[in-house]
């Protein structure tokens, strides 16, 4: 992959900060959905 600088803010904004490489925004998407890629589905909490 290739480090892409990336900057959100509001919810889940903390898996956005600086630089993240390109192939890892997927899981920092995921994981500010709260879903898991292995199941599809939305995590329970």
């Amino acid at each position: 992959g290739v480090p892409v600088p990336v900057y959100a803010y509001g919810p889940g904004a903390e898996n956005f900060t600086g630089t993240l490489d390109n192939t890892d925004i997927y899981r920092a998407i995921l994981a500010s959905l709260k879903l898991n890629s292995s199941s599809g589905s939305c995590i329970k909490y």
